[in-house]
């Protein structure tokens, strides 16, 4: 018992070590001609540990190996079902830090609702309607009665793993510039490091106005100036653009294999302080369990027949 009791404490130890200390950078990172930290390549965020800590592990901050792996059961079961994995690219290994959770602030683990936001945001989350259109349960109407994602627009802001496939993030590098290319629904953006301001006054946009600058190895990205999409529906709602929403993102190349990469959420709008997320990258793909290659198109909208044929069939069809 007081084995067991010591093993609880130690790995919850590590578990405030892991959320506290900043990453380890080895002393030959890959570097650029002009000396800063070379970001470039095909990138991975694939993982079976999810954005917020499961219940279940509420009062542990470091997974055991077995824990690790029942999450990969459980996305597995998610999305595999029936030999489905067979068209997916299930990330299936959870990060080997045993971090619970993507999220490492606030401790807990949970994304910060206000409470009037969070009864909101969980209605949304279980039926396929926007708040202002349709009620939850309500036929489809309009295009807009779907979420962002079905509409081949964008599944949000962040880089995020994306259940249950194209994980997968490119990075292009100058002096000036830094290009992340996301492989689902072709994002990219286009991020100057040359210290010019934001745009003022500032004009909506899906993927933000971002700027980005070097303090010491780690490359800062700030993005604002998102469009409100308030009435739209996302499926993962926490990733909805607003007017009012601040993204600082944090890239740091620790060694040949990896990159650090944390967010942080400000939105006074909707969460009760901000809130941060740590998912390491990788470039050895099949350390994840996955694919690894070069990032071809993704042809989202070209074969989107679904919209008009539903909007097509009688409103009470969609409910059976």
């Amino acid at each position: 018992m007081i084995g067991a009791l010591r093993s609880i404490v130690m790995l919850n130890m590590v578990g405030a070590w892991l959320l506290l200390t900043p990453p380890t950078i080895a002393e030959d990172i890959p570097k650029t001609s002009w000396g800063v930290p070379d970001l470039q390549g095909v990138w991975t965020n694939a993982t079976a540990t999810p954005l917020e800590r499961p219940d279940e592990y509420a009062n542990t901050e470091v997974l055991s190996e077995a824990q690790r792996s029942q999450l990969g059961e459980a996305v597995l079961e998610k999305y595999g079902k029936g030999g489905r994995e067979a068209w997916f690219d299930l990330g299936l290994k959870a990060l080997s830090n045993g971090q619970t959770s993507l999220i490492i602030h606030p401790k807990n683990g949970k994304i910060p609702w206000k409470t009037d936001i969070k009864k909101t945001t969980s209605l949304s989350g279980k039926s396929y309607f926007p708040w202002e259109t349709t009620a939850p349960g309500a036929p489809f109407r309009s295009y807009r009665d779907l979420d962002t994602g079905e509409r081949c627009i964008t599944d949000g802001v962040g880089i995020y793993p994306q259940h249950p496939y194209n994980n997968n993030f490119q990075i292009f590098q100058t002096e000036l510039y830094i290009v992340i290319m996301q492989e689902m629904y072709h994002e990219y953006r286009i991020i100057p490091l040359d210290g010019r301001p934001h745009l003022d006054p500032p004009v909506g946009q899906w993927l933000g106005d971002a700027r980005g600058y070097w303090e010491g190895d780690t490359l800062i990205i700030e993005s604002q100036g998102y469009l409100d999409t308030k009435g739209w529906h996302w499926s993962v709602p926490w990733r909805a653009t607003k007017s009012t929403l601040k993204l600082t993102e944090r890239l740091t190349r620790t060694d040949e294999l990896t990159i650090d990469y944390s967010f942080t959420m400000e939105d006074s709008s909707r969460f009760s302080e901000p809130w941060t997320a740590r998912i390491p990258l990788t470039n050895d793909h099949a350390e994840r369990g996955v694919t690894s290659g070069d990032l071809y198109e993704f042809a989202c909208h070209e074969g989107n027949y679904s919209i008009p044929n539903m909007l097509s069939m009688p409103p009470e069809s969609h409910l059976n």
